[in-house]
């Protein structure tokens, strides 16, 4: 049992090539959503910044402007 590595999900890999190219893939994964949560959060950020001058309520998205047609 000793020459198996346990993998990330669960199966066992003699390849340890190919345990460390999957946790390497999966890294990649983690950062490409780390990047993209804190590029709308960023944007979420600005938009509450900009709400005074939009007249959004972000929260309830609620659109009190004239930019928006209401129905």
């Amino acid at each position: 049992m000793s020459q198996f590595r346990k993998n990330i999900f669960g199966r066992f890999s003699q390849n340890k090539h190919v345990y460390c190219s999957e946790k390497f893939e999966n890294f990649k994964k983690m950062l490409f959503f780390q990047k993209w949560t804190k590029l709308f959060n960023t944007s979420r950020e600005i938009l509450k910044k900009l709400k005074s001058f939009l007249g959004i309520n972000i929260g309830n998205e609620k659109f009190e402007d004239n930019l928006f047609q209401k129905y």
